[in-house]
């Protein structure tokens, strides 16, 4: 009962998730941002309303500064004249703060690193649902293991309860029919003592992907606060998952807050030790 309890709940959490960061904002605020525009101008009420609550709702992924950029639509009722106010001020501040932090993307700066070390033109990245040998094959018994007892005591990083299911037999290297682990669940959360305590007591692998071809790395970078050291921890540990991209084409780094940029290149330069393709495992199945 407990793990079809922890498979339905978490069912519906991964629905919410997913339509969260089905895509990456920047591509689609940018699409919308044209329409808005374009509805504008053609004075068509139901569809600026239309473009624009799209836009908000996109816009809550990932982007609060162009969410509080859109402003009430004032429509004139004699004129049918529309306008929408602030977006490209808004817009302008918002590239002015980022380039008063960094001017450089993380996956850019990155892409920068590897050619001064490689003199290689382009990165070389591996869709995640096209390797077959890469990551572990999910069995009934991985699904099985995926109970709401783990869930919880993974949520709450009670450390304690995991490792008395370890010591207990229990197996932790488990996920749900989706294929996202609890690994995936600790990286989202940043609980780096339990995804210390998967790898290094429980040995559990960080090779392991759901079926949108996302890796427990791409969750580490999506963190609301940067994780510096969960990203160091999955790095040292399995360096190709930072060349491994899900089934949109985003590696993990791409899933980095906007906000974050600077931080991010800052750590890029100061691990490039860590980035260099000859450490990949991915040549060497």
């Amino acid at each position: 009962m407990a793990q079809s309890e922890g498979n339905n709940n978490d069912d519906n959490n991964r629905e919410q998730h997913n339509s969260n960061r089905n895509e990456i904002p920047k591509t689609i605020t940018t699409k919308l941002l044209i329409d808005v525009r374009r509805t504008v101008k053609s004075n068509n009420l139901t569809e600026i309303n239309l473009s624009t609550n799209l836009l908000k709702n996109e816009s809550n992924i990932n982007e609060p500064v162009l969410k509080d950029s859109i402003t009430e639509i004032s429509v004139d009722e004699r004129t049918t004249k529309t306008k929408v106010n602030s977006i490209t001020d808004k817009e302008n501040s918002n590239n002015n703060l980022h380039n008063e932090s960094c001017i450089t993307e993380p996956l850019v700066r990155l892409q920068d690193i590897l050619r001064q070390a490689t003199d290689v033109s382009s990165m070389e990245i591996y869709a995640a649902l096209d390797l077959k040998k890469f990551f572990i094959d999910i069995t009934a018994e991985h699904i099985a293991a995926y109970t709401n007892d783990v869930i919880v005591a993974v949520c709450t990083q009670d450390i304690g309860t995991l490792r008395d299911m370890h010591r207990n037999g229990q197996m932790l290297q488990c996920c749900n029919r989706h294929g996202e682990s609890i690994v995936h669940m600790a990286c989202r959360r940043g609980a780096i003592e339990v995804v210390r305590f998967l790898s290094e007591e429980a040995g559990v692998s960080f090779r392991v992907r759901d079926d949108f071809g996302r890796t427990p790395l791409h969750d580490a970078f999506w963190t609301v606060n940067p994780q510096m050291d969960l990203v160091k921890m999955l790095l040292s540990n399995c360096p190709d998952l930072l060349f491994i991209s899900d089934k949109h084409g985003f590696v993990p780094i791409s899933y980095v807050r906007k906000e974050h940029w600077s931080v991010w290149c800052k750590f890029l330069e100061e691990n490039s030790d860590m980035l260099l393709p000859k450490q990949r495992l991915i040549k060497r199945q």
